[in-house]
């Protein structure tokens, strides 16, 4: 395991170097724009969300980061230097989900520690919250990841989970505002390990010759084009409850089986065989 921490960590060295700088050029204009407009002890408060604002950036970096590791092949090579899948997977949890997350906390506490101490409190629990939320997202994503094959699909399927996740999200997010805020931060850290444990164990499924294959385990195959069917279907139902109708019911299939269609066409690229015989 250490071995697989290190040695990703050498390979990424250039980019981890790249988002550091972002991420120093981002405290500075934070920083500057603050105290040019308040002042050096003005109102430098928690409400900037600073914070947040660096953990996204951060993570959006290194989704696309991680992104380019499938585009140049990496995994293959990795696993030529005795590392295993589940190694490589957990290392790139540590470098790519829960380093910028920490980094991002520890910087925004020492910024508003050192400008504006009376609102420590208030930063860190924002920043606590938010990274939950953003550990949670990751988790997801780290799923789709592992499971879909070639990049601009695994962009799709984020894509299409994000939107068909809103609404069922949106009640949740509601749900959990009603509770105390460690019930909430333990139920996204809850259910984001849970989802990272479940992709880890995928992760260990999953040969190097599918990483071209639309879903890269054979037995999630079916699923998936399931899912898609049941999650694209149940959101135009949700979206047109009030209107339904015996015949408008028939014509919301269409979206639905087009998607579904199409999904079908990726993941199992069926082929039409023409002949002639008498």
């Amino acid at each position: 395991m250490r071995q697989a921490m290190i040695l990703y960590m050498k390979i990424k060295k250039n980019q981890l170097i790249l988002a550091l700088s972002l991420g120093v050029l981002l405290t500075v204009i934070q920083v500057g724009s603050s105290i040019w407009q308040y002042g050096l002890h003005g109102n430098f408060s928690a409400e900037k969300g600073f914070g947040p604002v660096l953990i996204g950036v951060w993570l959006f970096i290194a989704a696309i980061s991680l992104l380019n590791d499938q585009s140049r092949r990496l995994d293959l090579w990795l696993f030529t230097q005795n590392i295993s899948r589940g190694q490589l997977f957990i290392a790139r949890i540590f470098w790519l989900v829960i380093v910028p997350i920490v980094a991002a906390i520890v910087v925004d506490g020492a910024i508003v520690g050192i400008f504006h101490p009376t609102d420590f409190g208030q930063a860190l629990n924002l920043d606590i919250m938010t990274s939950a939320h953003f550990f949670f997202i990751a988790s997801v994503m780290a799923g789709i990841y592992t499971i879909i094959g070639p990049n601009w699909m695994k962009i799709a399927g984020a894509m299409f989970v994000g939107l068909v996740a809103i609404q069922p999200l949106t009640l949740i997010y509601k749900l959990l505002e009603d509770s105390k805020q460690p019930i909430q931060f333990m139920i996204l850290i809850l259910a984001g390990l849970l989802l990272f444990a479940v992709g880890y164990y995928l992760s260990t499924k999953i040969s190097g010759d599918s990483i071209d294959e639309a879903v890269r385990l054979r037995i999630l195959r079916w699923p998936v084009v399931i899912f898609v069917f049941v999650t694209s279907y149940a959101v135009v139902l949700a979206n047109n409850s009030e209107t339904l109708s015996a015949v408008k019911l028939f014509d919301l299939l269409l979206t639905p089986a087009i998607l579904t269609g199409v999904t079908f066409t990726f993941v199992f690229k069926p082929t039409l065989k023409v002949t002639w015989d008498k």
